[in-house]
């Protein structure tokens, strides 16, 4: 994922305590792993999948998402699928997905 402006280096700290509320939300979110990649860029592995999460949680940090793009979900390689394509999953992908 890529960020319009650089990052404030507590992002890791703050999306890990399962403190953090978004903006507008009532419930804190799940404890969230943050790797910085760069000063604008990173990986973040979610526990749960709130709508749009990623942007909102950086938006309530005052700092805007240009670029996401996901991988896995579960325990399920997403590999090479095409944005806005689709894969038919067999019994092992099934099995990867509930993984994790």
């Amino acid at each position: 994922m890529t960020l319009e402006g650089n990052l404030r280096g507590d992002e890791a700290v703050l999306f890990a305590t399962g403190e953090f509320y978004m903006e507008g939300d009532q419930k804190p979110l799940k404890p969230a792993v943050w790797k910085a990649l760069l000063a604008n860029s990173g990986i973040m592995q979610l526990q749960e999948g709130r709508y749009h999460q990623i942007r909102r949680m950086f938006e309530t940090l005052g700092n805007k998402v240009i670029t996401l793009h996901r991988f896995q979900t579960g325990g399920l390689m997403l590999g090479d699928v095409p944005e806005g394509a689709h894969k038919v999953l067999g019994k092992a992908d099934l099995e990867a997905l509930f993984q994790q």
